[in-house]
Parts: structure tokens; sequence; C-alpha cells
């Protein structure tokens, strides 16, 4: 009796539960975030000139993928018991156990054996600088808000805009005037005093899919501050926001979750606006050019979602960042 119970709850369970359609599975699987990576590096290295070994987009596939996973594991774990759940959320929560035995330990030690067999010495160094902004951001994320945490985020948000301020020239503004936008936007409407895990995520993407390129530069370009790193910084930033306004609440509430309706539009409509001036006066390049249609394809999307069915114009702002890596192959 017992076992014919459990057959019919199982049974019952998989009738209930919505089947994922095949275009979805890229993003269930977290598959979504190292193509965006290993995309931006090799559109990096095209605009820079500079030739990279195949370690480093395989080192940088795995390592985003890595977080990624843990960080959707975490996620789902924390929304079980939730109403509404999107298809990641319900995969990772189904799943979770089997994640962290067996699939999160066997992806860092492929990660570890690439890195520490592959990449110099030099740039894992920055790569394990990086991880522990990455630590912090899970940690911080994972558990409940702390005070001292507050505090960090207030100063490492007054560190780069002091950077920003002081480092950068006429050329850089034309990236970092878009992406304070979108901070100060962020800031404003949710009124929090910590940094946001937009602001985070966004910055912190932008920053390692760079490090390889800056290191074998000799340290010319992709810098922290330079006009690539704050042009793709706003391109994830303004992603993170768009994906968070579009859930609306299905998932913490987050300040970028506040941005619905014809604010994101109002906030796209600006950062297009100062990719535009700065190209009118001649500052960007090409990327530049691919950070623009990148950033329009986010806002069509965005304009557009409420005629789609289903998580498509979840899954469509995440490919609305291969628009500029498509456009310097184009390009190229």
């Amino acid at each position: 009796m017992m076992v014919k119970m459990g057959v019919v709850s199982e049974l019952s369970d998989s009738m209930v539960r919505p089947r994922v359609p095949w275009w979805m599975w890229g993003n269930v699987l977290s598959l979504d975030a190292p193509l965006v990576a290993a995309g931006w590096l090799w559109m990096l290295a095209e605009v820079s000139g500079v030739k990279l070994p195949w370690a480093c987009f395989a080192v940088l596939w795995m390592t985003v993928w890595f977080i990624y996973v843990l960080d959707r594991t975490m996620d789902g774990w924390r929304s079980e018991g939730e109403g509404e759940q999107t298809a990641r959320h319900r995969f990772y929560l189904r799943h979770r156990a089997f994640m962290v035995r067996e699939v999160l330990p066997l992806m860092g030690v492929v990660t570890g054996w690439l890195a520490m067999t592959q990449i110099p010495v030099g740039l894992m160094e920055r790569g394990m600088g990086l991880g522990l902004v990455v630590g912090w951001y899970l940690w911080n994320h994972a558990g409940s808000s702390r005070r001292w945490m507050v505090g960090i985020g207030n100063a490492l948000m007054a560190m780069v805009v002091v950077g920003c301020v002081w480092w950068s020239g006429v050329e850089q503004w034309s990236w970092v005037g878009p992406l304070l936008l979108v901070v100060l936007v962020l800031r404003l409407v949710g009124g929090r005093l910590g940094i946001s895990k937009e602001i985070c995520c966004g910055v912190v993407f932008a920053l390692g899919c760079g490090l390889s390129v800056h290191f074998y530069s000799m340290d010319q370009v992709a810098g922290f501050f330079s006009v690539e790193v704050m042009g793709l910084a706003m391109l994830a930033v303004l992603n993170c926001v768009g994906i968070a306004a579009l859930e609306s609440g299905k998932e913490d509430a987050s300040s970028a979750s506040m941005l619905s309706g014809k604010r994101f539009t109002v906030l796209v409509a600006g950062v297009v606006g100062g990719l535009a001036g700065a190209w009118w006066v001649g500052t960007g390049g090409v990327l530049l050019e691919a950070a623009f249609f990148g950033v329009v394809s986010m806002g069509l999307v965005y304009h557009w979602a409420p005629k789609m069915p289903g998580e498509l114009p979840r899954v469509l702002m995440d490919v609305a960042l291969l628009v500029p890596v498509g456009w310097v192959w184009w390009w190229r």
C-alpha cells in the first residue's frame, strides 16, 4: 500500500511539473553564463589584438560554470516552499543533493587541475584575488544581512566611484557615465545601503572576462577602470537588472526588482543615449558600437516581453549579451 501511494505521488508530481522546452536547457543547466563569458573573452582579445591560449577560454568557462551552478543551487535551496518558481529553481531544488555531492566537486577538481597545469602563476594569482570577491558575494548573498557586510559594500562602492573619477579620462567616461547611471538608479529606487547583487555580479563578471587579456597584454588593455571592462560591466549589470525586473519578485526582493514597467525602459533609454553621445564624439570604437547594439537588444526584449510565452524573455535577455560578440565577429 505504501509503495502504491509512493508511485501515485510520484506520477502526480510528474504530471503537475511543467515540461521544460528545449530552448530553455541552456539556461536551466547554467550554460548561458560561461558561453557569454567565453564570447566576451574572445571579443576583448579580438578588439585588443591579443592572442590567448586555449586554456584561458577553458578555465574561464569552467570557473564561471562552477560559480553559477553553486549560486543557483543555493538559490534553489532557498526557494523551497515558495509558490511560483522558475524552471531553473525547480531543477536545482530537485537535484540539489546530486549537485552538492557529485557535480560541484567534479567541476571544482577539473577547474583546479586546468588552472594549476595550464595557466601562468601570475594570472592564477589575479584570478584568486578576484575569487575572494566572488566568495564574499556568495557568502553575503546566502546569509542574512549583517551590518559589517553592508559597511564593506559601502566601502567597495565608494572605492569604485572614486577610482572612476580619479583615473578615468574623457574616453573612459563614455563607459563610466552610463555604468554610474545604472548604479545610481538602482540605489535611489531600491533604497539599499549595501552593494546590490546586480552591481556586484556585473562588475565581477566583466573583470573576470578581461583578466586574461589584461595579463597577456602586459597590463596595457582590459584593466580594472579601462574602457573595455567598464563597458562590459555596464552590459552585465543592465542584464541582471532587466532579468530581476522581468521576474518582479519571483526571486529575492532586490533593489532591481522594483524597476518594473517604464522605469527599466527609461534606464535603457538613458544608457543608449549616453552611448550614442559617446559614439558621436568619436570615443570607444567598435566595442562601443557592439555595446550599443547589446543594450538596444535588451531594451527590445524587455519591451516585447509581455507578448512572449513563459520564460522566453529571460532567455533572450541573456542571448542579447551575445549580440556584441556577433557585431565584433562581423566587423572583423
